[in-house]
């Protein structure tokens, strides 16, 4: 239309690796309201795991998927890829919450997880951008109370996410050597 400008964003794929591309310092994924909440169950999920178990097992690359995302001034806002996102981080949300219990259960620390993947350590303090996520409406304040450890409602605790969560935090409590 006359008079709207519109941003030109160009499209420039990038090979990474998923430790690398969740790693991004003093920036957050911010996954738009049009998105659909978190909808992966329980079969999908340990699907996930049995090709992660995989991977550590052969020593091989596996093909995560695409990821698509817009630069913004202090996040990225996630187009394409905000389930797999969304997984990868509620694991390592489990996987922080079992290594501040059993931190022998890993040469990496809580800390290290929490401060490197989940949660913006050098944001400005005055900013409500402290965790690395930022979901659609629906699922973002469970999201908070999963990393939090607080407590969830009924409604909450049936959400996926949290289904998600106790699903790794079971798979990864019969481990060691969580690295």
């Amino acid at each position: 239309e006359a008079g709207v400008r519109q941003r030109e964003i160009r499209m420039q794929p990038n090979k990474n690796t998923i430790v690398h591309f969740i790693y991004k310092a003093t920036q957050y994924f911010q996954i738009p309201d049009f998105q659909r909440p978190y909808t992966w169950n329980a079969a999908i999920v340990e699907a996930f795991l049995h090709d992660l178990e995989h991977v550590r097992a052969t020593s091989r690359n596996h093909y995560f998927g695409t990821v698509v995302y817009v630069p913004e001034a202090d996040h990225f806002t996630v187009i394409d890829g905000q389930q797999r996102l969304t997984t990868t981080l509620l694991m390592l949300v489990a996987i922080y919450h079992i290594l501040r219990e059993y931190p022998e259960k890993s040469s990496i620390t809580a800390e290290q997880i929490r401060n490197q993947y989940l949660y913006d350590q050098y944001g400005a303090p005055d900013k409500e951008r402290k965790i690395l996520l930022r979901t659609v409406t629906t699922d973002n304040e469970v999201f908070k109370k999963i990393f939090e450890g607080h407590s969830l409602t009924a409604d909450e605790a049936a959400n996926r996410q949290k289904k998600t969560y106790d699903q790794f935090r079971r798979h990864f409590l019969q481990r060691d050597h969580l690295e």
